[in-house]
């Protein structure tokens, strides 16, 4: 039986789509697991677990999620955990780690690998989830005797943290759209070169002229170059190459 790949069933365009929806619901894991851990006792605060765990993932060029499902990571247990409570920590932290690979991949513009990373890391949530339900129903679950109090806060917990993952992935967005912007240009470079040629050796009435008439053909290289462009915007994309390199010629 052949395997079949999402590649294989949805355009680049529908990829990037499902990516998208896919990231809004890491937030959302990550939330819950910063929320479960407060409510286990692993942390005494809301933000405390994406601060310690989760961030630095994100910034860690060398992360291995597989490698941490195997191995765990050492830094951050405590002695006075119960079984419970480090079971539910070394599934968090596992579901932490593919979240950020997700990320990750997203900006080195690898949109499958972003996806499959994000759906193991809500996989591993998942897991998370029923350890803490386990803990509930088994009457393991701890909660701290003291800790700082939100009443005075302005925001409350659930605020708060929600303020700390939209700055995470603002910031994963512009990191992600710089690299994805540098990673597009060279996957459609074959194409754009081509266009370039042919509107530098020929006379146009205009740019736009130019790239009414090339975008068919511009399409169908890029079928066979295998980076093909979205048919919906070919014409735009051959149009911004065409101004783009008038607006140079002119500086």
């Amino acid at each position: 039986m052949t395997k079949m790949c999402l590649a294989d069933e949805l355009s680049d365009e529908q990829l990037r789509q499902y990516l998208s929806k896919l990231m809004v619901w890491t937030a959302e894991v990550v939330r819950a697991l910063d929320e479960m851990s407060v409510q286990l006792g692993l942390t005494a605060a809301p933000i405390e677990f994406i601060d310690r765990y989760f961030e630095p993932m994100v910034n860690d060029e060398n992360l291995d999620p597989e490698e941490i499902a195997r191995v765990g990571i050492a830094h951050g247990i405590e002695d006075t955990w119960s079984t419970a409570q480090h079971a539910f920590f070394r599934t968090a932290v596992v579901a932490c780690a593919y979240a950020a690979a997700g990320m990750a991949a997203d900006m080195r513009g690898e949109t499958e690998s972003a996806i499959a990373a994000l759906a193991s890391s809500s996989y591993w949530c998942g897991i998370a989830r029923g350890l803490e339900v386990a803990q509930k129903w088994n009457g393991m679950l701890t909660r701290p005797e003291s800790g700082p109090s939100f009443d005075s806060d302005p925001k409350r917990p659930h605020d708060l943290v929600e303020v700390k993952l939209q700055e995470l992935l603002k910031e994963h967005r512009r990191r992600a759209g710089a690299a994805g912007g540098q990673a597009r240009a060279g996957k459609y470079k074959p194409v754009q070169e081509w266009v370039l040629s042919q509107y530098a050796a020929r006379k146009w009435a205009s740019a736009r002229q130019a790239a009414k008439a090339l975008a068919p053909e511009a399409l169908a290289l890029s079928r066979i170059k295998g980076c093909e462009l979205s048919e919906d915007r070919v014409f735009d994309t051959v149009y911004g190459w065409i101004r783009d390199k008038l607006k140079r010629t002119v500086d």
